[in-house]
């Protein structure tokens, strides 16, 4: 599992374990916990963008191509809620989103790239509450 060592490494708990085994927030056994992170909505996509350059090998702008390139990215979208045991009350929810571009047709590569940038953009987001990423 990344994310408990992501999450632990991040020092925003005291402390953290993890359940798998339970589907939902009301099944979770939360008497030991003041917080319950909890992961639902998972969603796996990909996305093309198409890159236009202009007019080659032509003289003076005659008799040349347009040419085009694309590039397919892996999107990854899951939804994160955080709940206050103590209150019962959900105090958080947010939509992460992880992306990673595909190189030679290396999808599995790409998805492994494209769940670590979702983990590292949520454990990014409970930290500082920044929505702003670098660039990969």
């Amino acid at each position: 599992m990344i994310f408990p060592k992501k999450i632990k490494a991040s020092k925003v708990f005291g402390d953290v374990t993890y359940d798998i085994s339970k589907v939902t927030y009301a099944s979770l056994n939360t008497a030991d916990a003041d917080y319950v992170i909890h992961f639902s909505n998972f969603e796996i996509t990909n996305r093309y963008e198409w890159r236009q350059s202009g007019n080659i090998g032509g003289m003076n702008g005659m008799g040349g191509m347009d040419t085009s390139t694309s590039v397919e990215y892996c999107l990854i979208n899951v939804k994160v809620a955080v709940y206050d045991t103590k209150n019962d009350k959900e105090i958080l929810d947010f939509i992460a989103i992880g992306e990673a571009s595909v190189f030679f047709f290396n999808f599995t590569t790409t998805l492994e790239k494209a769940k670590q940038r979702t983990i590292d953009h949520i454990v990014n987001y409970l930290k500082t509450a920044q929505t702003t990423y670098e660039k990969y």
